[in-house]
Order: C-alpha cells, then structure tokens, then sequence
C-alpha cells in the first residue's frame, strides 16, 4: 500500500477556501476503485474534516500542528521543519508528501500544490518577504520536487516564469467541489428557510468570495450601489485580509454608503447553507482580478447557475455554461452585465442548466478522483 500524506498546515479562518480544495480532493479520490494507495491527512483538530465512509482515506490529528507558542516556533526554527508534523510523518511510515513543499528534513517524495502566480501580476498585494518565500518555494520544489498546479493557465505562467529551471514534468489537477446536492423535490422549500433566516426578501445576486484584495468586490459594490439595478447582491466571507493593508478599510467605506442595504453582508456561514442561497440566488458573480481554479466558480457552475465573471483567462478555462464576462474595474459593464442577468431569467432554462450540471458534476468528479491517482501512481 502507497501511504500519501497531505499536512493540513492551515486552519478555517486563513484559508477557507484551500480547506474546502481538500474535502473535494479526498471525496473524490475515495471514489476510486483501487486498493493501493491510501491518502492519510495530518490536522491540527477533529471536525475539520470528516472521512467516515471515505474508502482509503483517514486522518491523523496532531494537536501542535499548528501551535504559535514562541517555544514551539524556536524548536520548529531550529529543526528546519514542524517538529510534530515530523514525528507523525515518520510514525505511519509515509511514502509521498502531497501538497507539501519540498524539504530536506522531510525525506519523501514530494508534489506541492501551486494554485496560481498571482504574486507576479500583482506583486503590490504581498509584501518583499512574501515575494521572496514564494520564488524560493517555486525555485525548490520545480528543482528538487514535483509541481501540481489546477489550471492550464497556471502551467502556463510557471513555463512563462521558470520555464529555464523546470527539471520534472509538472502535473495539472483541474479540482471539481465536494457538493451535497440536493436535486429533491423539496429543495425549494430549503432555499426559503434558509432565505428567511437570513432576512433575504426577494431575488438577489451572491457573491460568496472571502473578502482579500485581489477578490475586487468593488467592482460588484460599485455597480449596486449605483441605483442601476434594483436587485440586491447577497455576499459571504469574513470581512478582513491580514495582507490587503488599507483594502478593508476601502470596502467598508463603500458600504458605508448603501443606506439601502443593497450589498447584504452575511459574514461567514454554514456550507450547506451557502449553497442553498447559491441555488436560490439569480445569478453568481465573481469579480476577482486573480484566481487559480475559482471554488466559487466550480460550485454554482456544477449548481447550474449562470456567472458574471472577471474577464480573466482562468474563468474562459474554468467555463461554465452560460456565463457573462466582465472587465475588473468596468463598472459599467458589471451593471450591464447584471441587467442582462434580469432580463433574461427564465425557470425553465434554470431547470435545463441543473440538470446538465447535474450528470457533468458526476462524471467530472470521478475524473478528478482518478487523475489524481494516476498523478500519484506516476511518482
């Protein structure tokens, strides 16, 4: 048996998104007909996530995973890796760290997963020291490791970029979201309790992104805010950025300015309950100027909803049925996107969309789950 260990060296409230990358991954891997690889994740707590059922697929919990303590950051200093992340990894004997960076205190075959280079488009984001570890870390891992990427267009920046020192062959992992979809007869009656919990009382965009700079949610603030379009958008997602600088403070100073509650912030919420109010909702937007495999866009595209995306070639990649694209900072075109949205809405062509994404979300979920395999199978 392969034994593939996946450290989970982050929590909920840094990277939502990236914990949800994994639900999807190892859900779909346990798909899989195989017997000779189990996938084995290392967390800091139970409940992040769940792997009863999940066929060669467990977790491990190492409770200073992710410890902050001065005591345990001078031991991890010293050592040249997560002492605890070490004592685990050796314990069960792993054979391949996937989704890991490559180092040498870590003795294994290593693939590490590179979502985007958003860092050379927009190096103003991240500070000197971030631009630094990040080229370090392509450096070292496309030398002395293996490299997973979501996207072609991320493939592609990385041959744009570092092509001259890509010694292996790089692999692209095109993730399809873990959806508890409900296609019941009651889901409409669902779709309202959870409208009405939230006090939404008509139709509405979503907007479900976390709130960091490069989401460019004042492209989609700026055009409901206008008093072109009567329909509210409802959004999701803590409202801070530990790296955006003065960004937060920007969005609130836009909202500052709906006395008409047309961009209804619910904060963070309930999984199931988010995708209720993406199924329930007109459309999905996604205005963000970088992405390196869109979870939003993946999860109203396999819901069966119609997009208004940013105009960036990950969306064109991304591609799902029926969307409108929009330049980052053309407010204009976000609200004409958004009318034509209005005009257009028709239950039944809703109904065809759902039902195509529907058998696409299953055929594409297994393909996920067998080209990750054959990715592991292949180190």
């Amino acid at each position: 048996m392969l034994k593939v260990g996946i450290p989970v060296l982050f929590n909920e409230q840094h990277w939502m998104g990236g914990i949800n990358y994994f639900r999807s991954l190892i859900a779909a891997f346990s798909l899989v007909e195989q017997n000779d690889v189990e996938i084995i994740l290392f967390c800091e707590k139970e409940g992040i996530f769940s792997t009863n059922g999940l066929n060669n697929v467990r977790q491990v919990i190492i409770p200073n995973l992710l410890s902050r303590k001065l005591s345990r950051r001078l031991l991890n200093k010293a050592f040249g890796t997560n002492v605890a992340l070490y004592n685990a990894l050796k314990k069960e004997h792993i054979d391949i760290l996937s989704h890991s960076q490559m180092n040498k205190r870590l003795p294994y075959k290593t693939i590490w997963w590179k979502p985007d280079f958003q860092e050379k488009y927009y190096p103003e984001f991240f500070s000197d020291i971030d631009l630094k570890l990040r080229d370090k870390a392509v450096l070292n891992n496309a030398i002395n490791g293996h490299i997973l990427f979501s996207s072609y267009d991320a493939k592609n920046d990385f041959l744009k970029f570092y092509g001259p020192i890509a010694s292996r062959p790089v692999n692209v992992l095109q993730f399809v979201p873990d959806l508890a979809n409900d296609f019941s007869d009651d889901i409409r009656i669902k779709i309202k309790k959870v409208k009405e919990k939230f006090q939404i009382d008509s139709e509405y965009f979503f907007l479900p992104n976390q709130f960091w700079k490069h989401k460019n949610h004042e492209l989609a603030i700026k055009a409901i805010l206008s008093n072109d379009i009567n329909i509210p958008i409802v959004a999701t997602g803590a409202l801070n950025d530990y790296r955006g600088g003065k960004h937060i403070e920007l969005i609130k100073s836009l909202i500052k300015n709906d006395v008409n509650n047309k961009f209804k912030l619910l904060g963070l919420i309930d999984r199931d309950e988010l995708n209720y109010l993406m199924m329930g909702s007109l459309a999905v937007i996604n205005p963000s100027r970088f992405e390196g495999w869109s979870t939003t866009v993946e999860e109203a595209k396999y819901l069966g909803k119609r997009l208004i995306l940013s105009d960036i070639p990950v969306h064109h990649e991304q591609n799902p049925a029926d969307s409108l694209y929009v330049k980052c900072d053309d407010v204009d075109g976000m609200i004409a996107a958004m009318s034509k949205i209005i005009s257009e809405y028709n239950y039944h062509d809703e109904e065809l969309r759902l039902k195509t994404a529907n058998i696409n979300y299953i055929n594409n979920r297994m393909k996920f789950g067998v080209s990750y395999y054959n990715i592991l199978k292949s180190l």
